[in-house]
């Protein structure tokens, strides 16, 4: 039997061994994220997508200091509901890793970007300029931008920033819209590369957390939220409106007055719903009635005239030159 100084000494050496270990070896915790879409939070484990998801550093600007105002997300796409439009995938092309519900020849974002040609916009067709995923930004881009003023923004904490060239247009629009019964709000404009980052992973990562395969997850999350350099709100072009009683990002958006004026009236300020539901399979992303697109006038005028999405009007100026 033990004598009592021994068991004392016992006891302090496995404190003293219990506090070592606990000192030298690194205690890792899971990484807790708030959806900036959403407001969820999002537990991501330490090592979940360390090697094929971009990464940032999150040194948003002013205007993304404070999350965008809360948004809920009936129409999320899921693999087992079809909703939603895939990013572009060439037939036989190549996808390691590709998860068994993925659509054969699907190509990841990160490829297809790594594979294209960045080319600025011109000084000519600035307001036409194309971005999506075969048409990236350069890797480094900032737009000359002007904050919008008029207390047409849903977060009036939050400075919203738009591209300085149509910023006076975008305010033009939400004036005469306002006047005429129908007030819109921004809940979305330019949005930093870091900051475009920051939701793109966390869109991915929340599929992750729902038990989806990394392909799964990156092919869900590609459908509504850009890969960075990839998205108009990186070029400052680009704006979510929004009512005050419709405040969410859905396609419920369209059954409101607000969006039958767009509709109506948006062209002649120079704005074009940027992706409609019947071009999912041109532009690759998914029908989202409040966003919009500067142009121009007259190119927004053609374009509605001639009834074709971005993609298709940039090809048919090419090709009618």
């Amino acid at each position: 039997m033990l004598s009592r100084h021994t068991l004392i000494w016992l006891f302090l050496l496995t404190a003293v061994a219990s506090l070592v270990f606990f000192i030298i070896v690194p205690q890792v915790e899971p990484q807790v994220a708030t959806d900036a879409a959403t407001g969820r939070q999002l537990v991501k484990p330490p090592t979940e997508m360390a090697t094929s998801l971009p990464t940032a550093t999150p040194t948003p600007p002013p205007s993304e200091t404070s999350p965008p105002p809360p948004t809920q997300e009936p129409n999320r796409p899921g693999l087992s509901s079809g909703e939603g439009e895939a990013p572009p995938g060439a037939p036989g092309g190549s996808s390691p890793g590709r998860g068994s519900r993925v659509p054969e020849g699907y190509i990841f974002p990160s490829e297809i970007v790594a594979a294209a040609v960045r080319v600025p916009p011109s000084y000519e067709n600035w307001s036409i300029h194309l971005v999506n995923l075969f048409h990236p930004l350069p890797e480094v881009f900032m737009p000359s931008l002007q904050l919008i003023e008029g207390r047409y923004t849903y977060n009036e904490n939050i400075e919203y920033y738009y591209d300085a060239r149509a910023v006076s247009a975008l305010q033009n629009m939400l004036k005469t819209a306002r006047d005429e019964g129908y007030p819109l709000y921004v809940s979305s404009s330019y949005r930093s590369k870091s900051y475009q980052t920051i939701l793109y992973n966390n869109e991915v990562n929340s599929y992750l957390n729902e038990g989806y395969s990394e392909a799964e997850a990156i092919y869900l999350g590609s459908m509504y939220v850009a890969y960075p350099d990839t998205s108009e709100h990186q070029l400052g072009l680009a704006v979510d409106l929004v009512t005050a009683d419709h405040y969410w990002l859905a396609d419920s958006f369209e059954a409101t007055p607000a969006f039958a004026w767009l509709q109506k009236n948006a062209a002649s300020f120079g704005f074009v719903l940027r992706y409609p539901k019947e071009k999912t399979d041109i532009t690759k992303i998914g029908y989202e009635p409040w966003h919009y697109r500067y142009v121009g006038q007259e190119h927004a005028e053609n374009m509605v005239k001639l009834a074709l999405c971005l993609e298709e009007y940039v090809a048919h100026l090419a090709t009618n030159r």
